[in-house]
């Protein structure tokens, strides 16, 4: 018996960081803007952004100048992510 699941590749909250990101591409937007805008906790974004994009390849962190503030930048692979897309197993 083969079982074929269908599951997306982005939580809902994921979703919605990736196409804010994919959004406002350029501006520089610390974990913190981007759980504003996102109405999310800075908690929920910052779990988000490190296991569903950075450790995934679609985003990383890049340090400014100044040494501590850390904003989020989508990778290539990031900026062509659909955020609606699944995966498809079988079993």
């Amino acid at each position: 018996m083969v079982i074929t699941i269908t599951k997306p590749v982005f939580s809902d909250n994921a979703k919605k960081v990736l196409k804010h990101l994919q959004e406002n591409q350029g501006k520089d937007e610390t974990f913190k803007d981007i759980a504003k805008a996102v109405h999310l906790t800075d908690k929920a974004t910052n779990c988000i952004i490190t296991s569903s994009l950075v450790r995934k390849g679609y985003a990383v962190r890049e340090t400014h100048p100044d040494g501590g503030t850390k904003f989020i930048r989508l990778t290539e692979e990031g900026i062509k992510a659909d955020p609606e897309s699944t995966v498809t197993y079988t079993k």
